[in-house]
């Protein structure tokens, strides 16, 4: 049962949880890289009627899973500011997979990587909990 609740179902591989940050975060994670996440197009796509599928961030765009964390101009002035922060160079990803698995991706000290990763993660999860108040709180 383990194995098969930790596993993603794009690739198959086992998720590593990273013990740097709290369960919930890793639960986040684990239902992004499973595409659990409640964003608009997969809502629209259960065959629920919503009057738009747009960003509620930015509404420029579809909003699906990467684009909501990654792509929308609100995730990514975050993004940016994290980049900056570490001083590493963008990360060149378009889906949730190869942006939670960024560390290969960045110049980052091995030792550091585990942190690294746990930055990542926690911006994604706090980028989640902004939308969600964005949708629920107005």
């Amino acid at each position: 049962i383990k194995d098969k609740m930790l596993c993603s179902d794009s690739g198959g591989q086992e998720m590593v949880w990273n013990k740097s940050v709290p369960k919930k975060v890793n639960v986040f994670v684990w239902r992004a890289l499973r595409g659990r996440l409640p964003v608009l197009v997969e809502i629209d796509r259960r065959g629920i009627d919503l009057d738009f599928v747009l960003c509620p961030s930015c509404g420029n765009s579809v909003e699906t899973c990467a684009y909501s964390l990654i792509t929308c101009d609100l995730a990514m002035g975050v993004w940016d500011k994290i980049f900056n922060w570490w001083k590493v160079r963008s990360i060149n990803a378009f889906t949730i997979d190869e942006f939670f698995s960024s560390n290969a991706c960045v110049n980052v000290p091995k030792y550091f990587s585990c942190v690294w990763q746990a930055v990542i993660w926690s911006t994604g999860y706090y980028t989640w909990n902004e939308r969600n108040a964005r949708v629920f709180d107005n």
